[in-house]
């Protein structure tokens, strides 16, 4: 134990390279700050009473959503979902910037008006499809006309695919089998 040797280290220079190091860090946050937006861009074409409106609307969607996800849809929530859903459309249609989105709305309003009967149906992965989609009209809504920083048309695409796979539950494609096919033909390995 006698043979150690013991070193004493300045630390004073340490101390110095991490204030340094704080400070740069400090000023680097300040600039970040600085630069980011405080407020994103929305989309503000749509008149005040409208948007009002569609506020209101987006938040009964919700609602559905809710209410169909204690119980099952039942002829209360169906009827309100399409109400909800046919002012929804009424409202957006004035507005040519949102034709494609309102087709899709449109669309998808009268596939499940024509199909009441199957809609009340629907077991519960089938009823989820149907709460992503309102989900989306909603996350659409928000992300356009309240939080803002994005494109005009950056769910149309999306909606538009959720409507025609909600579409193949309604109206499934129909296989065709001719009188000359036959189950070896099909299944020929």
């Amino acid at each position: 134990i006698d043979n150690r040797i013991t070193i004493k280290l300045d630390k004073s220079k340490y101390l110095e390279t991490i204030k340094k190091i704080n400070l740069q860090n400090k000023k680097r946050e300040k600039n970040l700050l600085k630069s980011r937006p405080q407020k994103l861009w929305q989309y503000n074409f749509l008149q005040k009473d409208d948007f009002n409106y569609l506020v209101e609307l987006n938040d009964v969607l919700i609602d559905i959503i809710y209410m169909s996800k204690k119980s099952e849809f039942y002829k209360r929530a169906y009827t309100s979902l399409c109400t909800t859903l046919s002012y929804f459309c009424i409202t957006l249609r004035y507005y040519k910037q949102l034709i494609p989105m309102t087709t899709t709305l449109s669309e998808f309003l009268y596939l499940i008006y024509v199909n009441e009967s199957m809609f009340n149906k629907l077991d519960k992965y089938e009823i989820e499809l149907i709460h992503g989609f309102l989900y989306n009209i909603n996350k659409w809504f928000d992300t356009v006309f309240i939080k803002g920083d994005a494109d005009l048309y950056f769910m149309d695409n999306s909606m538009k695919a959720d409507y025609k796979i909600i579409k193949q539950i309604f109206q499934p494609k129909k296989l065709t089998f001719n009188e000359h096919d036959s189950l070896d033909d099909i299944f020929n390995f």
